[in-house]
This record gives C-alpha cells, sequence and structure tokens, in this order.
C-alpha cells in the first residue's frame, strides 16, 4: 500500500510539473496556433527534452515576449520570429493582451522548414514609435530607435543599446530611467521547484508510513 501510494505520488508531481510546461505557449503570439505543434521551442514538437534555438532564444530572454525576441530570427529562414508568429510589429512586447496581427498562418519559429507567406505582412506599415515614448524597449526594426531628438521644452531622450529610455532635461540637468519590468520567470522557476519537493516529500512520507 506504502508503495502504492508513494508512486502515486510521485507521478502526481510529475504531471503537474510537465503540465504547467504548456503554459509557455501563452506567453508568445499564437503559442497555441501553430498546426501540428504543441511545443514550438522543443525539438521534439510534443514538448520535453531538447529544446530548439528559438527555445533557446525565448530562455535567454526571460521567457517571455521581448522586442528582441521577436525580431530575432532563430531559425534563419529569412522571416523574424514575429512574422512567423502574427506579431510582424512587435506590439504584443509592448501590450500583451493586444492581439496577434492574424492567427491564420503562423509557422514554426524554430524549424526553417515550416515558414509563412508574406503576403500576410506585406502591406502592414508598423507604426513609428517615437524615442520620446514612454516606452521601455523601442524595436529595433522602428523608426527612431536609438537615435536622439530635441523637443521645445529642451529636453533630450536618448535611447541606449539595451533598450533604456532617459529622459535628459538640460534646465534642470536631471535624468531618469524607464524601469524595465521584471521577468515573471524567476518566480515561475521557484514555484515549480517548491511544489517538486513538496511532492517528493509527501511520497517519502507516505512510503516510510
Amino acid at each position: 500500500m506504502a508503495r502504492t501510494t508513494l508512486s502515486l505520488a510521485l507521478i502526481a508531481t510529475v504531471a503537474a510539473v510537465v503540465n504547467a510546461r504548456p503554459e509557455y505557449a501563452n506567453r508568445i503570439p499564437n503559442g497555441n496556433n501553430v498546426e501540428g505543434i504543441k511545443a514550438v521551442g522543443h525539438v521534439n514538437t510534443d514538448g520535453g527534452g531538447q529544446n530548439n534555438q528559438f527555445g533557446k532564444d525565448f530562455k535567454d530572454v526571460g521567457e517571455v515576449w521581448t522586442v528582441e525576441l521577436c525580431v530575432k530570427d532563430s531559425d534563419d529562414d529569412g522571416q523574424t520570429n514575429g512574422q512567423e508568429l502574427g506579431d510582424p510589429c512587435c506590439e504584443i512586447s509592448f501590450d500583451k493582451d493586444a492581439p496577434p496581427r492574424w492567427t491564420v498562418g503562423v509557422s514554426h519559429p524554430g524549424n526553417a522548414t515550416l515558414m509563412s507567406d508574406e503576403s500576410l505582412w506585406s502591406g502592414i506599415v508598423c507604426p513609428t514609435f517615437s524615442p520620446t515614448d514612454s516606452i521601455a524597449n523601442p524595436p529595433a526594426m522602428l523608426e527612431g530607435y536609438g537615435e536622439k531628438s530635441e523637443s521645445g521644452s529642451g529636453s533630450v531622450s536618448e535611447t541606449d543599446s539595451v533598450g533604456t529610455t532617459t529622459n535628459t532635461n538640460s534646465t534642470t540637468d536631471r535624468a531618469t530611467t524607464a524601469p524595465v519590468p521584471a521577468s515573471p520567470s524567476a518566480t515561475l522557476t521557484m514555484s515549480r521547484t517548491v511544489y517538486c519537493v513538496a511532492g517528493i516529500a509527501t511520497a517519502v512520507v507516505a512510503y516510510l508510513m
């Protein structure tokens, strides 16, 4: 009985951790709409095991959808990750609730043999973001990124190489830096770790009883 309880506890723990993985798909545009693919970040498209290059790039940026990840071409097929996933202008990196430009015709950003039809974005004019806008990470591919612009108030806004917008007022000689939102990946990782430890501890206690 004890061994049966142990087995069930371990299975439940592992299943909970594995089932938590699909939530990654909700962190990228159309993560659940790539036809025939359950896990776009893995070599095994059903999930688990080795990450493909898109999965590695996703991990490198904190497991969230960023401009850096959006403009990157992870699988070197000539299309950016954003173009393949329906966010050609990287708008969702600013507003996670913004809808993708399209949901049908998305392709796999980690597989160079699967590409999207360029007509999906060929007629789209991406919005132009001014470096004076309160945006922490302006898209590198959009006009104004990294450029200085002077306003009538005598202030100068500048975006540095890491995407931090700094506004310097020539009158007060002060600089303010827009904070970059913290990534939730650390919290998620800690929660999973605590859950795993708790599950295993429960299983061991059940076995000893």
